[in-house]
Formats: C-alpha cells, sequence, structure tokens
C-alpha cells in the first residue's frame, strides 16, 4: 500500500497541471488522445536528455573549461545549466517539434502551452517517481516539496516553450523576434531556478536561505506566465473573430450573388 501512496503521490502534482491547462483550453480542447501522446513524448525527453547531459559535461572538462566548476558557487550554476537546464529542455523543445510539425489539432496559439505543459509534466512525472521512490523513509518530504516546487516549476519552463513555440508558428512576420525565446527562456528559467538550489547547496546556512529567492521567483514567473495565458487567449479570440467575420462577409456575398437554376 506505501507503494502506490507513493505513486499517487509523485504523479498527482503532474496531473493536477494537466487538468489545470486543459481547463484554460475548454473552449476548443485538445483531443485526450493527443494529451496521452504529448506525455508519453515528455517521458522519452527525460530518457534523452540524461545521455546527452553526461555528454555536454564532459565535452566542456575536456575542452578545459571545467576548470572553473572547481569553485563552489561556479560549480552550482555549471551543474544547473549544462547538467539540467540546457539538455532537459533542448529533449522537451524536440519531443514538442516532433509532436507538432504534422499534427492537425495544433491550430490554437493555446494548443502550443497546452502541448508543452503535458510534454513537461511527463518529464516532471517521471523524474519526481524516480526522486520520491529513492528517498525511502523520507519519500513523502521529497513528495511535498517537489510537488510545492519542483513540478510547477517544470510547469512553468513549458509554459514559457509553448507560448513562443505558438508566437513563431501562427505569427512568423509579427513575432519573428521571438522565435529565440521558444529554447532561450525555458532554459535561462531552469537554469536560474536550479542555479539558486545548487549554489545554496554549497553551504548549510545558504541553502537554509536559499528557498527565499527560490519561492520569490516561483512567484514571479508564475505571474509571468498568468499574463502569456491571457495573451494567448486574446490571440485566439482575435483569429476566432476575425474568421467569423470573413465566413459571414462570404456568405452574404454568396446570397447576393445572382445563380442560375440547375
Amino acid at each position: 500500500m506505501e507503494v502506490l501512496y507513493m505513486l499517487i503521490s509523485s504523479l498527482l502534482p503532474a496531473v493536477l497541471l494537466i487538468g489545470y491547462v486543459r481547463y484554460r483550453d475548454r473552449r476548443r480542447p485538445e483531443p485526450m488522445m493527443r494529451i496521452i501522446q504529448a506525455v508519453i513524448y515528455g517521458l522519452f525527453s527525460a530518457f534523452l536528455a540524461v545521455p546527452l547531459a553526461m555528454a555536454l559535461e564532459g565535452l566542456v572538462y575536456s575542452s578545459g573549461y571545467g576548470i572553473f566548476a572547481v569553485l563552489p558557487f561556479v560549480r552550482g550554476v555549471f551543474s544547473a545549466f549544462v547538467g539540467a537546464a540546457i539538455p532537459e529542455e533542448s529533449m522537451k523543445l524536440l519531443m514538442l517539434w516532433l509532436m507538432l510539425r504534422n499534427c492537425d489539432d495544433f491550430d490554437e496559439a493555446m494548443d502550443g502551452i497546452v502541448y508543452a505543459v503535458c510534454i513537461g509534466m511527463g518529464f516532471a512525472g517521471l523524474e519526481n517517481v524516480l526522486y520520491v521512490f529513492q528517498s525511502e523513509d523520507g519519500w513523502a518530504t521529497t513528495a511535498l516539496m517537489r510537488s510545492l516546487l519542483a513540478v510547477p516549476g517544470h510547469y512553468i519552463f513549458a509554459v514559457l516553450m509553448g507560448f513562443f513555440y505558438s508566437l513563431a508558428h501562427f505569427y512568423p512576420r509579427r513575432y519573428r523576434k521571438y522565435r529565440y525565446f521558444i529554447w532561450l527562456a525555458p532554459v535561462l528559467a531552469h537554469g536560474i531556478y536550479d542555479a539558486i538550489l545548487m549554489v545554496g547547496a554549497e553551504h548549510e546556512l545558504l541553502s537554509m536561505l536559499s528557498y527565499i529567492p527560490l519561492v520569490i521567483f516561483c512567484v514571479w514567473m508564475h505571474r509571468f506566465c498568468l499574463k502569456r495565458f491571457a495573451h494567448a487567449e486574446r490571440l485566439d479570440e482575435d483569429t476566432a473573430d476575425i474568421a467569423t467575420f470573413c465566413a459571414a462577409v462570404s456568405q452574404e456575398q454568396f446570397l447576393r450573388t445572382p445563380h442560375r437554376p440547375m
């Protein structure tokens, strides 16, 4: 029975966040099979991120730049970006591109956020299971802390990726300069998040104090993501209004045009 509780506590935060993003997309929700497919893609991204992280760290150390990672604070930042943010967000983006490149259901700005979040929650869910089951007797504390910080963190990174992906896809001329943010925004957010934790882990006092800037950063990013939700919803509403107007004009022109009897 304890194993079941551990599994539920690991996966429940990801499931709830998927439910929330589907609620935000309730005007034209995505098919459930697509949601499941995105979560599976997220699981694959987790498996692919591990060898990429090892390759990147080996490359940096072999090039000689890894010598800077011996410094305590630099080591935390190095691990945050090279060992986590860059490989993980790169693999998530690869899975998002593979899924949406020929996806007929990807027809709104909000859809990019939905699919990115589902991929991110697939990644976070698997990562959560591994951390919780490795904690043994302390699994409840680990599950609670990760449900409050780590899983919402992956959710925030995914919202950023999906939002900018939609802008670049649907509005390439208007938002051309933002196409670089598809990868850069989640990597920076993820790297800063992990760097706060890893730098704090270098000293016991810093470890206790690091949660203060971490919570502040997460709250700020959450508010930023809510604005991205609102922006995507406005874009979809404007597109729907234009489509409705064009359809009405076309119908009116058709009715006014004389037609020969068959």
